[in-house]
C-alpha cells in the first residue's frame, strides 16, 4: 500500500471511524421501530451485500419506502453508519432500507452501482414480505451516498447509461433527497495536491481515468437531470463540500429544473452545522426540522 493509500486508510478507518463510534454510542436510537436485519440482497453471503429494513411498530400494510444510501467518501462505512438516521425516518411513517456496498479501493466503478441496483430490485421482489409500497419509493443519500443516488437517477433516465453500467430496474422513484451530496467527484482532481488525483483515481482503477467509459457520467450535471424526479437538496454553513451543492443548485436554476432547497445557517449558541449534520445527529432540533421538511416533501409527491 502506497503513501496516499495509507493516509486515506488512516483517515477513514482510524480518525473518522473512531469519531463515529463515539457519536453513535452517545445517541439514543429512536424507539418503536421494527427491524429486519442483515438481509442478503445479493444472495452470496458477502458482508457488503447486506441490507436492513426498518418499519414503525404495530403498523400493518405497505408503507412508502425510503431507500437510503450511506456516505463515507466512497471508501468508508456500511449500513450501520446511518442506522439512527434511518430509524428516525421510519418513525415518520416510512419503511426505510439501509444497505452496505463494496468500497474503494477494494473495487472500482461500476461495481458499487451494480450492487445498489441489486438492492433496489431486492426491494421490488420482496415488497410483500417486508410491507414495501414500491409505487411510492424515494431515494435518499448523503455525501458520497448522495452522489450514488444521483447516479441511480441518471441511469434510470438514460438507456445508454443502463447499458454502460450493465444494470436495469423497473423502479420509479417518486422523489430524491440529496443531502450535502457530492455532485461532481471528478472535480476533486482539480485540487492542486497529489492526493486529490489519487483519490479520484480510486473510482476508475487506472491512472488515465479521463478516458474511462464512465468518466463523463460520474459528474451528475453531465446527465439527464431534466428527467429526474422531484429533488430535495440540502447543505449548511459548515458543509465541507457546500460549493458542490451550490454549483449544482446554480446548474438547476440555469436549466430551470425545479427542486426544493434547504439551507441550515449556523446560529449563535446552536449546534454546529456541519457536513451531513441531519444524518449524523438526527436528534438535533435543526436536524429534525430538515428531516421533517424532506419527509413532508416526499409525502406531497405521493
Amino acid at each position: 500500500m502506497g503513501l496516499h493509500a495509507n493516509l486515506l486508510n488512516k483517515w477513514w478507518w482510524g480518525f473518522v471511524k473512531g469519531g463515529d463510534e463515539k457519536r453513535i454510542a452517545a445517541q439514543t436510537p429512536t424507539a418503536g421501530i421494527e427491524e429486519f436485519n442483515n438481509l442478503d440482497y445479493f444472495g452470496d453471503g458477502d458482508k457488503w451485500h447486506l441490507m436492513d429494513v426498518y418499519r414503525p411498530e404495530n403498523v400493518s400494510g405497505k408503507l412508502p419506502v425510503i431507500f437510503n444510501i450511506h456516505g463515507g467518501g466512497w471508501m468508508y462505512g456500511d449500513k450501520e453508519l446511518n442506522k439512527n438516521f434511518c430509524l428516525s425516518l421510519a418513525s415518520r411513517g416510512f419503511a426505510v432500507t439501509s444497505m452496505s456496498y463494496t468500497l474503494f479501493p477494494d473495487t472500482t466503478f461500476p461495481t458499487p452501482v451494480q450492487e445498489i441496483f441489486k438492492a433496489i430490485n431486492f426491494c421490488l421482489e420482496n415488497a410483500d414480505k417486508y410491507g414495501l409500497d414500491t409505487e411510492n419509493m424515494f431515494v435518499v443519500g448523503d455525501s458520497a451516498g448522495g452522489h450514488y443516488s444521483g447516479l441511480v437517477l441518471s441511469i434510470l433516465a438514460d438507456e445508454k447509461l443502463q447499458k454502460l453500467y450493465n444494470v436495469s430496474s423497473q423502479v420509479k422513484f417518486k422523489a430524491a433527497g440529496l443531502i450535502c451530496a457530492a455532485f461532481a467527484p471528478n472535480d476533486f482532481a482539480k485540487i492542486p495536491v497529489p492526493i486529490a488525483k489519487f483519490y479520484v483515481r480510486q473510482f476508475y482503477g487506472e491512472r488515465n481515468f479521463k478516458k474511462h467509459a464512465l468518466y463523463e457520467s460520474v459528474n451528475i450535471r453531465n446527465n439527464a437531470v431534466d428527467k429526474f424526479p422531484p429533488m430535495f437538496i440540502n447543505t449548511c454553513d459548515g458543509d465541507m463540500i457546500r460549493s458542490q451543492v451550490m454549483a449544482f443548485k446554480k446548474f438547476l436554476d440555469d436549466k430551470k429544473i425545479p427542486y426544493e432547497f434547504d439551507y441550515a445557517v449556523q446560529e449563535e449558541g446552536g449546534n454546529k452545522m456541519q457536513h451531513v449534520y441531519n444524518v449524523l445527529y438526527p436528534e438535533w432540533p435543526e436536524s429534525k426540522k430538515a428531516n421533517d421538511r424532506m419527509c413532508d416533501f416526499f409525502k406531497k409527491q405521493m
